[in-house]
């Protein structure tokens, strides 16, 4: 029979040493499944947004069955998208507070400040819906686009102030722009930085474009160039139609923005929803974005 000394036996528990090096030990498990999880709950929250954008589409759709044509991008005597189609997206309650004889900041149009709907909200905005832009209202993550990138040859979906139809769409719906996303707008964001300075073309504007019912959401793909430091260190620029960069460099005036690395989600015009990278050549975003170019789409 085996005997073992007494001071062995009554050892109990870790050295310090040995203590030290389990936690060493967890340290790195714990640093290798962090990535593992972020990247879950990001995958989770772009299925969030794929389905919001699947629900836009789908009310463009019901509302373009009701009306025979798509709704405005921006009119001063109308209600602007967000707010026509809100009785498609099961608001109609909401619809109903809403006076169209009145611009969208006027009277009581401005009850529906903090009432947006939370599929025009991407879960992947670090703020959403709990803050609120410079004038108290709440802002959409998704816009519609006012112009094609080659405005001067083509038309967009949401044209100035037109109703388009389906037949006017003779690129083919599945390869038109419906509705993409700028995100983040209840703040500025450029090349991932927060409200990094005063803009070169006064940022105050923005104040018409960020609010989720307002007449002028709706925005532009077009290519940017970034100076942070145009002015002094407190000041950035962003001149447009210069540079090659187009996707995930700014959110200012409705541009395409999203927290989802690599690219942005755009709801097509058929109902279906693609991620766009931020790789895209300028060839493709001027097909996307028009819908009577007669462009060849190749995959992207």
């Amino acid at each position: 029979m085996l005997r073992f000394p007494a001071a062995a036996a009554a050892r109990r528990g870790f050295t310090l040493v040995e203590l030290l090096v389990v936690i060493a030990i967890i340290g790195m498990l714990v640093g290798l499944l962090l990535p593992a999880v972020q990247q879950a709950r990001e995958a989770a929250r772009r299925i969030q947004c794929t389905n919001n954008l699947k629900q836009i589409g789908l009310a463009m759709h019901n509302y373009h069955d009701v009306y025979t044509s798509f709704p405005s991008s921006r009119t001063a005597d109308t209600a602007v998208w967000s707010v026509s189609i809100l009785p498609q997206l099961e608001g109609g309650n909401l619809a109903e507070l809403y006076d169209y004889d009145l611009d969208w900041n006027e009277g009581t149009n401005l009850d529906l400040k903090t009432l947006m709907p939370a599929s025009y909200e991407c879960p992947s905005n670090p703020s959403g819906g709990d803050v609120l832009s410079v004038n108290g209202f709440q802002t959409t993550d998704y816009a519609v686009l006012r112009n094609a990138t080659a405005w001067d040859q083509h038309e967009s979906l949401f044209q100035g102030n037109d109703f388009r139809r389906m037949r006017d769409i003779t690129d083919g719906t599945s390869h038109t722009c419906m509705v993409y996303e700028s995100a983040g707008r209840s703040d500025w964001y450029v090349n991932g930085r927060q409200n990094p300075g005063r803009s070169g073309y006064n940022h105050t504007y923005g104040t018409e474009k960020d609010p989720w019912t307002s007449s002028q959401n709706a925005g532009w793909m077009f290519a940017c160039e970034v100076d942070l430091n145009a002015a002094g260190d407190d000041m950035t620029a962003v001149y447009w139609s210069t540079g090659n960069r187009v996707i995930n460099v700014s959110n200012w005036f409705g541009a395409p923005y999203s927290f989802h690395p690599g690219g942005i989600q755009m709801g097509m015009a058929d109902g279906s929803v693609r991620f766009v990278s931020e790789t895209v050549s300028m060839d493709t975003i001027k097909a996307l974005t028009s819908i009577n170019g007669g462009e060849v789409l190749g995959a992207f």
